[in-house]
């Protein structure tokens, strides 16, 4: 059939195994989508944190420090046409193992080299939606987590997902009264 030959290389929205999380997924693929491809995953940023039960502020759920075996990039992406670089948001990002701190408030990239330690990262506030993309340069998730470098005081508030290195499965630890039977939720660090 003419004009059909590639169409199943594009897809509106986000591939059916993918769900909403911190905001609606705008589409998400990997190796296991296109063999050969990079993971790739898109969402929008919202107000208020969307669809995981028990998370209804910002600050409760902080994504914890980690590693992955190849280089990612984030996309911290403005949405106000008048002002693109504006990002409508305070996201703060910690990186290296001494967790050196950055606030995000402008439309930002990162780059992270491979097994470089990265967050915890957490949204601040949200004053107008904005858009996270995010490559991992590998066809396959890998996350490690490490909890010991956050303090201990707001340790309880942290989400984790370990995958690809001693399992191949993804195990996400959820904060307690977050999401406790959201997804592939494994419980409490």
């Amino acid at each position: 059939m003419a004009g059909n030959k590639y169409a199943k290389y594009s897809f509106p929205g986000a591939v059916p195994r993918e769900g909403e999380g911190t905001g609606e997924m705008i589409g998400h693929f990997d190796g296991s989508v296109f063999e050969g491809s990079n993971e790739y995953g898109c969402r929008w940023i919202y107000q208020k944190p969307r669809n995981v039960p028990g998370w209804t502020e910002w600050d409760q759920v902080i994504h914890g420090p980690h590693t992955h075996k190849y280089p990612e990039i984030l996309f911290h992406l403005g949405t106000d046409p008048e002002n693109p670089m504006d990002l409508g948001a305070e996201v703060v990002f910690h990186m290296g193992p001494e967790m050196e701190e950055h606030v995000i408030t402008r439309s930002t990239l990162v780059f992270i080299p491979a097994n470089l330690v990265h967050g915890w990262w957490y949204i601040r506030k949200v004053t107008r939606p904005f858009i996270l993309f995010g490559i991992n340069q590998s066809g396959n998730h890998t996350e490690k987590s490490f909890p010991e470098l956050v303090p201990e005081e707001i340790r309880e508030r942290l989400m984790y997902i370990d995958q690809g290195y001693d399992s191949p499965e993804k195990i996400t630890h959820w904060p307690a009264g977050v999401a406790s039977n959201y997804g592939n939720s494994k419980g409490v660090r």
